[in-house]
């Protein structure tokens, strides 16, 4: 969950595979970032899928 005193830089929507990379690439630099998934946990189609 975001700080409510820190701004966000970037928000990525779908906690997939791909969105679960770009959050880890956005950390790297350092970034703030809130990741949103209709999803319940991360994962994606292949938490689904793949259980």
């Amino acid at each position: 969950m975001a700080n409510a005193s820190a701004p966000l830089d970037a928000l990525v929507i779908g906690a997939g595979p791909v969105g679960l990379w770009q959050g880890f690439q956005l950390g790297l630099q350092g970034l703030h970032f809130e990741l949103v998934d209709a999803l319940p946990h991360p994962g994606g189609q292949c938490a689904e899928l793949y259980a």
